[in-house]
């Protein structure tokens, strides 16, 4: 009996992976909505997958597009750092601020693309399991500036706010 419980604790501890959704909004205006299902390691750091699709924006239609990338994160204090890997090989990273208890808003930019772009996450405690393409448009990640004038790019104006200068 004894050797079963010590087992069983071995199993769990070593098991014990803490696992979230992150809900992504990024583009010109937002126009990509991600699925961010990752499991914090016993490092510290989140791994998982990432599944994107085009749901359109203020400024650009929706065309259903799909992708799936890989993607590793560090939450410390209140910045997230995060580096996602397409399947055609091209590195993003991504780095936010974390404005809320579960809310970021930062900066990413790609190998390959000319200019940064901006971003933003909201951490769920529990795995969302729908399919990607039957999750509604997340416009609550919006600012009440893009919903105004939906002409701004979707992008982190505040670099000073994002490294506490």
């Amino acid at each position: 009996m004894r050797t079963l419980l010590v087992a069983s604790v071995f199993t769990l501890a070593s098991s014990a992976a803490w696992a979230e959704t992150w809900v992504v909004r990024e583009g010109a205006c937002g126009e990509w909505q991600s699925r961010w299902d990752v499991e914090q390691e016993q490092t510290g750091v989140w791994v998982g997958t990432i599944d994107h699709v085009h749901v359109g924006g203020p400024c650009v239609p929706a065309t259903r597009a799909t992708a799936t990338s890989e993607v590793r994160a560090v939450i410390a204090g209140d910045n997230l750092f995060a580096l996602r890997t397409t399947d055609h090989n091209i590195l993003c990273t991504y780095v936010a601020r974390i404005e809320r208890e579960n809310r970021g808003r930062g900066v990413t930019v790609c190998e390959g693309v000319p200019q940064r772009g901006g971003f933003v996450v909201r951490f769920r405690e529990r795995r969302d399991v729908r399919p990607m393409r039957e999750m509604p448009p997340d416009d609550d990640l919006f600012t009440d500036e893009q919903r105004r004038r939906p002409d701004l790019r979707f992008e982190f104006r505040g670099l000073d706010q994002l490294f506490g200068r």
